[in-house]
């Protein structure tokens, strides 16, 4: 009855993101090509920079992983940034793939803006759900970048998705069973 209870919770959880950034579901056209597709047929999709404040959220939930924070590393210098320290590089990071990715879609340079750390409005710390939302509109945003489904950032942000869905699993008194005899 428990799993029942979660695997509804989920769902529902699912809906409500889906009412919310209907943008942020990923399509699979084939089932070798990761790449996300329109959800409305055809391969067209749009593709723009997503605001500091989504990013925010997204380094605030690499901050907050439990194990440890899921940092990033610059390829140029090879030094690896903690998001909870550092979250202002680490946002210029995955501000700077996004722009990447939106300058591939259309074709043309486009030149990333200083990435800026930001709050919600109302000064209440990111909900699980924005941050997984946030998650997944960024994802769907950049995944259009050559080199995305390979990448550092694509691995990163799967272990921190994999951290959110425990402590909402936590939340509800749940946990995380590995395997089943």
């Amino acid at each position: 009855m428990d799993a029942l209870f979660v695997n509804l919770f989920v769902i529902i959880l699912i809906l409500i993101l889906l009412t919310k950034f209907k943008s942020t579901i990923l399509y699979v056209n084939k089932r070798n090509d990761r790449r996300p597709a329109n959800p409305f047929g055809g391969t067209h999709m749009s593709c723009y920079v997503v605001s500091d404040l989504t990013i925010s959220a997204i380094v605030a939930a690499m901050a907050d992983c439990d194990f440890e924070p899921a940092g990033l590393k610059d390829e140029k210098t090879g030094i690896k940034y903690n998001p909870a320290t550092c979250g202002e590089i680490v946002g210029q990071m995955l501000l700077d793939a996004n722009y990447a990715a939106v300058s591939e879609h259309q074709g043309k340079h486009i030149r990333a803006h200083e990435f800026k750390l930001t709050q919600k409005q109302d000064g209440k710390p990111f909900t699980l759900g924005e941050k997984y939302g946030c998650i997944q509109c960024y994802e769907y945003q950049t995944s259009q970048q050559p080199g995305y489904h390979d990448s550092e950032i694509r691995d990163v942000l799967d272990y921190v998705r994999d951290d959110l869905a425990e402590k909402v699993l936590e939340k509800f008194g749940e946990k995380r069973v590995w395997g089943l005899e």
